[in-house]
């Protein structure tokens, strides 16, 4: 299979994970649903794509700080999600599964597929 067809399936793959726990979110009405988790999931992906990408025309970069800089961002980002009110802490859950999905579109991106699939149900059962 070509590249760009091996790409827009991994990017696929992402997008179904991050679905799958989003709908999750969603049924139960929590704060980040379906769109958000897909997003989450498929950015990873293309990170993890472009990643792979660079290390094909520049074999000598360090792609490792794309994937580390790619992480730190989402921590922020889901650190961001995190609140307390009334001395109880909200947001942690939807932080953690933010982070999560990060990995499961990593995963998908470098093509670690059952481990994506596995995650994403491990992570879905978990919130339920």
């Amino acid at each position: 299979m070509s590249w760009p067809l091996v790409a827009v399936f991994r990017l696929l793959v992402a997008a179904l994970c991050g679905a799958v726990i989003g709908w999750e979110r969603e049924v139960h009405e929590k704060g980040a649903g379906l769109r958000t988790h897909m997003l989450m999931s498929v950015g990873a992906c293309l990170f993890a794509l472009i990643a792979l990408g660079m290390h094909r025309d520049f074999p000598r970069g360090d792609v490792l700080r794309v994937l580390q800089g790619m992480l730190l961002g989402v921590s922020f980002l889901a650190a961001g999600v995190i609140f307390m009110r009334r001395g109880s802490i909200h947001g942690l859950t939807t932080a953690a599964g933010l982070w999560v999905l990060t990995g499961i579109g990593l995963a998908a991106g470098l093509g670690y597929y059952f481990l994506a699939a596995c995650a994403t149900l491990v992570a879905a059962a978990t919130s339920a």
